[in-house]
Protein backbone atom coordinates (compact mmCIF):
# COMPACT_ATOMS: atom_id res chain seq x y z
CA UNK A 1 0.00 0.00 0.00
CA UNK A 2 2.80 2.35 0.95
CA UNK A 3 4.71 1.51 -2.21
CA UNK A 4 1.61 2.18 -4.33
CA UNK A 5 1.14 5.56 -2.65
CA UNK A 6 4.74 6.56 -3.37
CA UNK A 7 4.42 5.41 -6.96
CA UNK A 8 1.20 7.39 -7.45
CA UNK A 9 2.79 10.52 -6.00
CA UNK A 10 5.79 10.10 -8.25
CA UNK A 11 3.57 9.68 -11.29
CA UNK A 12 1.66 12.84 -10.39
CA UNK A 13 4.93 14.78 -10.16
CA UNK A 14 6.05 13.40 -13.51
CA UNK A 15 2.75 14.31 -15.14
CA UNK A 16 2.91 17.80 -13.62
CA UNK A 17 6.47 18.21 -14.88
CA UNK A 18 5.52 17.05 -18.39
CA UNK A 19 2.56 19.46 -18.36
CA UNK A 20 4.83 22.36 -17.37
CA UNK A 21 7.33 21.47 -20.08
CA UNK A 22 4.54 21.24 -22.65
CA UNK A 23 3.03 24.54 -21.53
CA UNK A 24 6.43 26.21 -21.62
CA UNK A 25 7.13 24.81 -25.09
CA UNK A 26 3.78 26.06 -26.37
CA UNK A 27 4.41 29.49 -24.85
CA UNK A 28 7.85 29.60 -26.46
CA UNK A 29 6.38 28.56 -29.80
CA UNK A 30 3.76 31.31 -29.59
CA UNK A 31 6.43 33.85 -28.62
CA UNK A 32 8.60 32.82 -31.55
CA UNK A 33 5.69 32.78 -34.01
CA UNK A 34 4.85 36.37 -33.10
CA UNK A 35 8.45 37.41 -33.68
CA UNK A 36 9.30 35.66 -36.92
CA UNK A 37 10.30 38.92 -38.59
CA UNK A 38 12.61 39.82 -35.70
CA UNK A 39 14.26 36.40 -35.66
CA UNK A 40 14.71 36.22 -39.43
CA UNK A 41 16.07 39.79 -39.60
CA UNK A 42 18.42 39.29 -36.66
CA UNK A 43 19.74 36.02 -38.10
CA UNK A 44 20.18 37.72 -41.48
CA UNK A 45 22.09 40.58 -39.88
CA UNK A 46 24.32 38.14 -38.01
CA UNK A 47 25.01 36.29 -41.27
CA UNK A 48 26.06 39.55 -42.91
CA UNK A 49 28.48 40.22 -40.07
CA UNK A 50 29.74 36.62 -40.34
CA UNK A 51 30.34 37.16 -44.07
CA UNK A 52 32.23 40.39 -43.41
CA UNK A 53 34.35 38.78 -40.68
CA UNK A 54 35.16 35.82 -42.95
CA UNK A 55 35.98 38.02 -45.96
CA UNK A 56 38.28 40.13 -43.80
CA UNK A 57 39.94 37.05 -42.25
CA UNK A 58 38.87 38.23 -38.82
CA UNK A 59 38.27 35.88 -35.88
CA UNK A 60 35.29 36.34 -33.57
CA UNK A 61 37.39 37.36 -30.54
CA UNK A 62 40.06 39.18 -32.52
CA UNK A 63 41.52 42.49 -31.39
CA UNK A 64 42.13 45.62 -33.44
CA UNK A 65 45.45 47.24 -32.59
CA UNK A 66 44.00 50.71 -33.38
CA UNK A 67 42.59 50.77 -29.88
CA UNK A 68 43.68 53.41 -27.41
CA UNK A 69 40.69 52.69 -25.14
CA UNK A 70 42.08 49.34 -24.02
CA UNK A 71 45.40 51.01 -23.29
CA UNK A 72 43.57 53.65 -21.26
CA UNK A 73 41.65 50.98 -19.33
CA UNK A 74 44.86 49.13 -18.50
CA UNK A 75 46.38 52.39 -17.27
CA UNK A 76 43.36 52.87 -14.99
CA UNK A 77 43.89 49.42 -13.52
CA UNK A 78 47.45 50.54 -12.74
CA UNK A 79 46.19 53.71 -11.09
CA UNK A 80 47.21 56.13 -13.87
CA UNK A 81 45.31 58.49 -16.16
CA UNK A 82 48.23 58.80 -18.60
CA UNK A 83 49.92 56.24 -20.83
CA UNK A 84 53.55 55.35 -20.37
CA UNK A 85 54.28 55.03 -24.08
CA UNK A 86 53.45 56.97 -27.22
CA UNK A 87 52.03 55.10 -30.20
CA UNK A 88 52.54 56.84 -33.52
CA UNK A 89 49.54 55.16 -35.15
CA UNK A 90 47.09 56.40 -32.51
CA UNK A 91 45.83 59.93 -31.90
CA UNK A 92 47.42 60.59 -28.51
CA UNK A 93 47.62 63.96 -26.80
CA UNK A 94 50.81 65.39 -25.33
CA UNK A 95 50.45 67.66 -22.32
CA UNK A 96 53.06 68.64 -19.74
CA UNK A 97 55.36 65.86 -20.84
CA UNK A 98 52.78 63.09 -20.52
CA UNK A 99 50.83 61.05 -23.06
CA UNK A 100 47.04 60.90 -22.84
CA UNK A 101 44.21 59.36 -24.82
CA UNK A 102 42.69 62.25 -26.75
CA UNK A 103 39.11 60.96 -26.81
CA UNK A 104 36.25 61.17 -24.29
CA UNK A 105 36.42 58.39 -21.70
CA UNK A 106 33.22 56.31 -21.83
CA UNK A 107 34.44 53.59 -24.26
CA UNK A 108 37.46 53.13 -21.96
CA UNK A 109 35.02 52.44 -19.11
CA UNK A 110 33.56 49.55 -21.11
CA UNK A 111 37.04 48.18 -21.80
CA UNK A 112 37.87 48.54 -18.10
CA UNK A 113 35.63 45.54 -17.37
CA UNK A 114 37.06 43.46 -20.21
CA UNK A 115 40.76 43.95 -19.42
CA UNK A 116 40.80 41.56 -16.39
CA UNK A 117 39.58 38.73 -18.64
CA UNK A 118 41.35 39.46 -21.93
CA UNK A 119 44.31 41.64 -20.97
CA UNK A 120 45.62 43.87 -23.74
CA UNK A 121 43.79 41.91 -26.46
CA UNK A 122 40.16 42.61 -25.68
CA UNK A 123 37.68 41.44 -28.35
CA UNK A 124 37.00 44.99 -29.49
CA UNK A 125 35.93 43.90 -32.98
CA UNK A 126 33.15 41.79 -31.51
CA UNK A 127 32.31 44.62 -29.13
CA UNK A 128 31.46 47.08 -31.92
CA UNK A 129 29.50 44.35 -33.70
CA UNK A 130 27.45 43.86 -30.53
CA UNK A 131 26.82 47.61 -30.53
CA UNK A 132 25.47 47.21 -34.06
CA UNK A 133 23.22 44.30 -33.08
CA UNK A 134 22.03 46.27 -30.06
CA UNK A 135 21.20 49.19 -32.34
CA UNK A 136 19.06 46.94 -34.52
CA UNK A 137 17.16 45.59 -31.50
CA UNK A 138 16.63 49.09 -30.12
CA UNK A 139 15.13 50.42 -33.35
CA UNK A 140 13.00 47.29 -33.64
CA UNK A 141 11.69 47.82 -30.09
CA UNK A 142 11.01 51.49 -30.88
CA UNK A 143 9.05 50.54 -33.98
CA UNK A 144 6.97 48.07 -32.00
CA UNK A 145 6.38 50.67 -29.31
CA UNK A 146 5.06 53.05 -31.96
CA UNK A 147 2.60 50.44 -33.19
CA UNK A 148 4.43 49.03 -36.22
CA UNK A 149 4.24 45.37 -37.19
CA UNK A 150 7.25 43.14 -36.68
CA UNK A 151 8.10 43.30 -40.38
CA UNK A 152 8.08 47.09 -40.52
CA UNK A 153 9.94 47.46 -37.22
CA UNK A 154 12.58 45.00 -38.46
CA UNK A 155 12.91 46.97 -41.68
CA UNK A 156 13.75 50.19 -39.85
CA UNK A 157 16.10 48.27 -37.56
CA UNK A 158 18.03 46.96 -40.55
CA UNK A 159 17.98 50.36 -42.25
CA UNK A 160 19.55 52.02 -39.19
CA UNK A 161 22.16 49.25 -38.97
CA UNK A 162 23.37 48.11 -42.38
CA UNK A 163 21.51 50.58 -44.56
CA UNK A 164 24.00 53.30 -43.70
CA UNK A 165 27.56 53.97 -42.61
CA UNK A 166 27.12 52.20 -39.26
CA UNK A 167 27.86 48.98 -41.15
CA UNK A 168 31.41 50.18 -41.76
CA UNK A 169 31.85 51.16 -38.11
CA UNK A 170 30.76 47.86 -36.56
CA UNK A 171 33.30 45.33 -37.79
CA UNK A 172 36.53 46.86 -36.54
CA UNK A 173 37.22 47.95 -32.96
CA UNK A 174 39.48 50.86 -33.80
CA UNK A 175 39.28 53.81 -31.44
CA UNK A 176 37.26 55.96 -33.86
CA UNK A 177 34.73 53.23 -34.58
CA UNK A 178 34.26 52.19 -30.96
CA UNK A 179 33.31 55.71 -29.93
CA UNK A 180 30.83 56.20 -32.76
CA UNK A 181 29.22 52.76 -32.52
CA UNK A 182 28.72 53.05 -28.76
CA UNK A 183 27.41 56.62 -29.06
CA UNK A 184 25.01 55.44 -31.78
CA UNK A 185 23.57 52.71 -29.55
CA UNK A 186 23.25 55.07 -26.57
CA UNK A 187 21.59 57.71 -28.74
CA UNK A 188 19.06 55.18 -30.01
CA UNK A 189 18.33 54.10 -26.43
CA UNK A 190 17.78 57.75 -25.56
CA UNK A 191 15.33 58.13 -28.45
CA UNK A 192 13.56 54.90 -27.49
CA UNK A 193 12.98 56.02 -23.91
CA UNK A 194 11.89 59.56 -24.77
CA UNK A 195 8.72 57.92 -26.14
CA UNK A 196 8.18 56.10 -22.85
CA UNK A 197 4.95 56.56 -20.92
CA UNK A 198 6.76 56.10 -17.61
CA UNK A 199 8.83 58.60 -15.64
CA UNK A 200 11.65 56.09 -15.32
CA UNK A 201 11.85 55.92 -19.11
CA UNK A 202 12.23 59.69 -19.38
CA UNK A 203 15.04 59.67 -16.84
CA UNK A 204 16.76 56.90 -18.78
CA UNK A 205 16.40 58.86 -22.01
CA UNK A 206 18.29 61.85 -20.66
CA UNK A 207 20.83 59.62 -18.92
CA UNK A 208 21.65 57.68 -22.10
CA UNK A 209 22.09 60.89 -24.06
CA UNK A 210 24.49 62.17 -21.39
CA UNK A 211 26.45 58.93 -21.60
CA UNK A 212 26.66 59.28 -25.39
CA UNK A 213 28.31 62.69 -24.92
CA UNK A 214 31.16 60.75 -23.29
CA UNK A 215 31.74 59.20 -26.73
CA UNK A 216 30.74 62.01 -29.10
CA UNK A 217 30.69 65.46 -27.45
CA UNK A 218 28.52 67.09 -30.14
CA UNK A 219 25.61 64.91 -28.99
CA UNK A 220 25.07 67.51 -26.29
CA UNK A 221 23.25 69.47 -29.01
CA UNK A 222 20.24 67.18 -28.73
CA UNK A 223 19.22 67.84 -25.13
CA UNK A 224 16.91 70.66 -26.30
CA UNK A 225 15.24 68.17 -28.65
CA UNK A 226 14.51 65.79 -25.78
CA UNK A 227 13.15 68.66 -23.72
CA UNK A 228 10.94 69.74 -26.61
CA UNK A 229 9.49 66.25 -26.90
CA UNK A 230 9.00 66.16 -23.14
CA UNK A 231 7.07 69.44 -23.13
CA UNK A 232 5.02 68.95 -26.29
CA UNK A 233 4.39 65.24 -26.83
CA UNK A 234 3.02 62.95 -24.13
CA UNK A 235 4.08 59.35 -24.29
CA UNK A 236 2.42 57.08 -26.82
CA UNK A 237 -0.22 59.47 -28.21
CA UNK A 238 -0.62 62.92 -29.66
CA UNK A 239 -2.32 65.58 -27.53
CA UNK A 240 -2.43 69.39 -27.60
CA UNK A 241 0.41 71.48 -26.27
CA UNK A 242 1.09 71.70 -22.55
CA UNK A 243 -1.34 74.30 -21.12
CA UNK A 244 0.29 77.52 -19.97
CA UNK A 245 -0.78 76.91 -16.39
CA UNK A 246 1.08 73.63 -16.33
CA UNK A 247 4.40 74.98 -17.61
CA UNK A 248 5.89 75.68 -14.16
CA UNK A 249 5.32 72.11 -12.97
CA UNK A 250 6.54 70.77 -16.30
CA UNK A 251 9.65 72.94 -15.97
CA UNK A 252 10.34 71.46 -12.53
CA UNK A 253 10.00 68.02 -14.04
CA UNK A 254 12.46 68.95 -16.77
CA UNK A 255 14.99 70.10 -14.20
CA UNK A 256 14.69 66.74 -12.47
CA UNK A 257 15.34 64.99 -15.76
CA UNK A 258 18.59 66.94 -16.07
CA UNK A 259 19.97 65.86 -12.68
CA UNK A 260 21.53 62.60 -13.96
CA UNK A 261 23.06 64.27 -17.04
CA UNK A 262 24.49 66.99 -14.80
CA UNK A 263 26.12 64.42 -12.53
CA UNK A 264 27.52 62.52 -15.50
CA UNK A 265 28.79 65.82 -16.93
CA UNK A 266 30.54 66.55 -13.64
CA UNK A 267 32.39 63.22 -13.90
CA UNK A 268 33.51 64.07 -17.44
CA UNK A 269 34.56 67.57 -16.35
CA UNK A 270 36.56 66.26 -13.38
CA UNK A 271 38.36 63.74 -15.56
CA UNK A 272 39.18 66.40 -18.13
CA UNK A 273 40.51 68.70 -15.43
CA UNK A 274 42.62 65.90 -13.95
CA UNK A 275 44.39 65.47 -17.27
CA UNK A 276 44.37 68.86 -19.00
CA UNK A 277 43.56 71.44 -16.31
CA UNK A 278 40.32 72.27 -18.13
CA UNK A 279 36.82 70.96 -17.55
CA UNK A 280 35.94 71.07 -21.28
CA UNK A 281 39.17 69.75 -22.81
CA UNK A 282 39.24 66.01 -23.52
CA UNK A 283 42.57 66.10 -25.34
CA UNK A 284 42.15 66.61 -29.08
CA UNK A 285 43.46 70.18 -28.97
CA UNK A 286 46.78 68.76 -27.72
CA UNK A 287 47.30 66.44 -30.67
CA UNK A 288 50.55 67.38 -32.45
CA UNK A 289 48.70 67.85 -35.78
CA UNK A 290 46.50 70.55 -34.23
CA UNK A 291 49.20 72.16 -32.12
CA UNK A 292 51.25 72.67 -35.27
CA UNK A 293 48.35 73.91 -37.42
CA UNK A 294 47.86 77.71 -37.44
CA UNK A 295 44.05 77.50 -37.16
CA UNK A 296 43.97 74.64 -34.63
CA UNK A 297 41.30 71.97 -34.47
CA UNK A 298 38.18 74.07 -35.11
CA UNK A 299 37.92 77.18 -37.24
CA UNK A 300 35.12 78.79 -39.23
CA UNK A 301 37.40 78.83 -42.26
CA UNK A 302 37.38 75.03 -42.33
CA UNK A 303 33.66 75.08 -43.15
CA UNK A 304 34.31 76.53 -46.61
CA UNK A 305 36.96 73.94 -47.46
CA UNK A 306 35.09 70.98 -45.94
CA UNK A 307 31.54 71.69 -47.06
CA UNK A 308 32.15 70.64 -50.70
CA UNK A 309 33.20 67.20 -49.42
CA UNK A 310 29.79 66.80 -47.79
CA UNK A 311 28.32 66.79 -51.31
CA UNK A 312 31.26 65.24 -53.18
CA UNK A 313 30.24 62.44 -55.55
CA UNK A 314 32.24 59.32 -56.39
CA UNK A 315 33.96 59.47 -59.77
CA UNK A 316 34.04 57.01 -62.65
CA UNK A 317 37.21 55.48 -64.03
CA UNK A 318 36.09 53.68 -67.14
CA UNK A 319 33.44 51.25 -65.91
CA UNK A 320 34.70 51.37 -62.32
CA UNK A 321 33.61 53.70 -59.55
CA UNK A 322 36.29 55.47 -57.52
CA UNK A 323 35.38 56.42 -53.96
CA UNK A 324 37.34 59.12 -52.12
CA UNK A 325 39.57 57.56 -49.47
CA UNK A 326 39.89 60.61 -47.28
CA UNK A 327 37.35 62.97 -45.73
CA UNK A 328 34.35 61.21 -47.18
CA UNK A 329 31.81 61.82 -49.90
CA UNK A 330 28.14 62.89 -50.12
CA UNK A 331 26.55 62.19 -46.76
CA UNK A 332 23.13 61.40 -48.26
CA UNK A 333 24.65 58.71 -50.49
CA UNK A 334 26.52 57.02 -47.66
CA UNK A 335 23.48 57.39 -45.39
CA UNK A 336 20.29 57.26 -47.49
CA UNK A 337 18.16 57.70 -44.37
CA UNK A 338 18.72 61.43 -44.87
CA UNK A 339 16.86 61.16 -48.18
CA UNK A 340 14.05 59.18 -46.56
CA UNK A 341 13.76 61.72 -43.77
CA UNK A 342 13.81 64.64 -46.19
CA UNK A 343 10.92 63.13 -48.14
CA UNK A 344 8.92 62.65 -44.95
CA UNK A 345 9.34 66.26 -43.91
CA UNK A 346 6.76 67.30 -46.50
CA UNK A 347 4.11 64.82 -45.42
CA UNK A 348 3.40 66.47 -42.06
CA UNK A 349 0.48 68.82 -41.48
CA UNK A 350 0.22 69.00 -37.68
CA UNK A 351 1.49 72.32 -36.38
CA UNK A 352 2.76 70.71 -33.19
CA UNK A 353 4.75 68.19 -35.17
CA UNK A 354 6.10 70.83 -37.50
CA UNK A 355 7.84 72.33 -34.48
CA UNK A 356 9.54 69.01 -33.78
CA UNK A 357 10.52 68.72 -37.44
CA UNK A 358 11.93 72.24 -37.41
CA UNK A 359 13.95 71.49 -34.28
CA UNK A 360 15.44 68.35 -35.84
CA UNK A 361 16.33 70.22 -39.04
CA UNK A 362 17.91 73.14 -37.15
CA UNK A 363 19.96 70.84 -34.92
CA UNK A 364 21.02 68.76 -37.92
CA UNK A 365 22.24 71.85 -39.78
CA UNK A 366 24.03 73.10 -36.67
CA UNK A 367 25.64 69.69 -36.21
CA UNK A 368 26.78 69.67 -39.84
CA UNK A 369 28.33 73.13 -39.42
CA UNK A 370 30.22 71.98 -36.34
CA UNK A 371 31.40 68.87 -38.16
CA UNK A 372 32.68 70.87 -41.12
CA UNK A 373 34.39 73.42 -38.85
CA UNK A 374 36.74 70.60 -37.81
CA UNK A 375 40.03 70.51 -39.68
CA UNK A 376 39.28 67.05 -41.09
CA UNK A 377 36.10 65.19 -41.95
CA UNK A 378 37.16 61.89 -40.46
CA UNK A 379 40.34 61.26 -42.43
CA UNK A 380 40.63 57.78 -43.95
CA UNK A 381 37.22 56.11 -44.13
CA UNK A 382 34.43 55.07 -46.46
CA UNK A 383 31.32 57.20 -46.72
CA UNK A 384 30.76 60.06 -44.34
CA UNK A 385 31.10 58.66 -40.86
CA UNK A 386 30.73 61.88 -38.86
CA UNK A 387 27.14 62.26 -40.10
CA UNK A 388 26.27 58.85 -38.65
CA UNK A 389 25.95 60.58 -35.27
CA UNK A 390 22.88 62.48 -36.53
CA UNK A 391 20.85 59.49 -37.71
CA UNK A 392 19.34 58.35 -34.37
CA UNK A 393 17.83 61.79 -33.77
CA UNK A 394 16.03 61.81 -37.12
CA UNK A 395 13.87 59.07 -35.60
CA UNK A 396 12.50 61.52 -33.03
CA UNK A 397 10.66 63.18 -35.90
CA UNK A 398 10.02 60.11 -38.04
CA UNK A 399 8.57 58.01 -35.21
CA UNK A 400 6.42 60.74 -33.73
CA UNK A 401 4.22 60.43 -36.81
CA UNK A 402 1.12 58.29 -36.99
CA UNK A 403 1.53 54.54 -37.37
CA UNK A 404 0.48 54.75 -41.01
CA UNK A 405 3.11 57.41 -41.77
CA UNK A 406 5.83 55.32 -40.08
CA UNK A 407 5.26 52.39 -42.41
CA UNK A 408 7.98 52.10 -45.06
CA UNK A 409 7.10 52.38 -48.72
CA UNK A 410 8.69 51.28 -51.97
CA UNK A 411 11.01 54.31 -52.10
CA UNK A 412 12.22 53.50 -48.56
CA UNK A 413 12.95 49.93 -49.63
CA UNK A 414 14.93 51.16 -52.64
CA UNK A 415 16.96 53.54 -50.44
CA UNK A 416 17.62 50.79 -47.91
CA UNK A 417 18.71 48.29 -50.57
CA UNK A 418 21.05 50.83 -52.14
CA UNK A 419 22.52 51.81 -48.75
CA UNK A 420 23.02 48.20 -47.64
CA UNK A 421 24.76 47.12 -50.84
CA UNK A 422 26.91 50.26 -50.90
CA UNK A 423 28.03 50.03 -47.28
CA UNK A 424 28.65 46.28 -47.27
CA UNK A 425 30.81 46.79 -50.33
CA UNK A 426 32.39 49.84 -48.73
CA UNK A 427 33.31 47.89 -45.63
CA UNK A 428 35.31 45.42 -47.70
CA UNK A 429 36.67 48.21 -49.89
CA UNK A 430 38.00 50.00 -46.84
CA UNK A 431 39.45 47.17 -44.77
CA UNK A 432 40.69 45.04 -47.66
CA UNK A 433 42.13 48.11 -49.42
CA UNK A 434 40.36 47.48 -52.72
Amino acid sequence: MKTGTITSAALRRIRAFILKVRTGFLSLSMWLSKRKALIVSLCGLMLIYYFLYAAMGQQLLSHSSWDSYTKQARAWWMGRAHLEENYSYLELAQYKGRIYVSFPPLPSAVQFFLVPFFGADTPNNLLVTLYGLGSFLTVYALGRKRGLSGVYASFWGLFLTIGGNLAVLTVNGGVWFQAQALAYLLSLLSVYFIFSDKKSGLYLSFMFLALSVGCRPFNILYFPLLLLVYFRSPRGQEVPEVPVGHVPSAAVGALRLLIAPALIGCVYAAYNYLRFDSVVEFGHNYLPEFLQHPTGQFHIGHIFSNMPNMFRLPTFRGTLIDFPKFNGFAFFIANPLFLVYGARLFSRRSRCHLVVDAAVVILTVLHLLLITSHRTLGGWHFGNRYTVDILPFLLVSMFSRTKEECRPGLADLVCFSFGAVLNIYGTLWMFLDW
